[in-house]
């Protein structure tokens, strides 16, 4: 139906003020959304109302072919219809399109979803493993490169949200690390392998949670500092 609705207005834009503004609305906002990995969501509030203006269209002319070609059909070969089979009609197609949406929505929700990434990080946060010491801090090395700053700290503010105040966030691009005792767990975040300082308290003892795609610049970078330590640095890899 959305293609349907789309192709009859791209035919109207030519001759309609009304199409051509519809045009430009809706993939002036959509197309940001298809082309970029990280958008805000609340770009569908502008989205969605266009999109269904496009669905209904195409959802009217198709029914308006059908039940041209019904006509056709029936005057070819001499039958008459009667009022009441339009309704039959069309009643039994809302009932296949219904079957077949419930059909498709209870295969997609049978199914438990699996936790994302931001879920798993707040569970760490608020119950890290036994082997981290009470003292020692969790670092989110998730942001690869400058261009994953702002992606990162979209993450540490769904963080902060889910987990509250059960610990201390700190963010390495404009706080100094705090080397004094403090009554919640510490997370460090903000460009831990873009060049943000690493005079971390705790180094050898913290947590590090990193993306399997981080994984090898996260080895490369921490590489001297892990040298000096009695043990390997702990880590959790994310598999996204």
């Amino acid at each position: 139906f959305f293609v349907f609705g789309s192709l009859l207005t791209l035919r109207r834009a030519f001759s309609q003020a009304e199409a051509r503004a519809w045009l430009v609305l809706f993939w002036g906002f959509a197309l940001p959304m298809l082309l970029t990995s990280r958008v805000h969501i609340g770009r569908l509030i502008f989205i969605v109302p266009l999109l269904m203006l496009f669905v209904a269209l195409g959802m009217v002319w198709s029914a308006q072919t059908v039940r041209q070609i019904s006509t056709w059909t029936a005057a070819r070969f001499g039958w008459r219809l009667q009022p009441a089979f339009w309704r039959v009609s069309a009643a039994a197609g809302l009932l296949v399109a219904l079957l077949a949406v419930g059909n498709a929505t209870w295969a997609d929700y049978r199914v438990a979803p699996r936790a994302g990434e931001t879920a798993r990080i707040a569970e760490l946060l608020r119950i890290p493993p036994d082997p981290v010491p009470a003292g020692a801090s969790i670092v989110l090395a998730l942001a690869k490169s400058q261009a994953d700053l702002e992606g990162e700290g979209l993450t540490v503010s769904a963080l902060q949200i889910m987990v509250g105040d059960k610990v201390r966030f700190v963010n390495l691009l404009s706080d100094a690390p705090s080397v004094v005792p403090v009554t919640h767990r510490t997370v460090y975040f903000g460009g831990f392998l873009t060049g943000a300082t690493r005079d971390i308290p705790t180094f050898c003892q913290n947590l590090y949670i990193v993306p399997t795609n981080n994984l090898d610049q996260f080895k490369t970078v921490t590489a001297q500092a892990a040298a000096a330590c009695p043990a390997p640095l702990q880590t959790i890899e994310l598999n996204g």
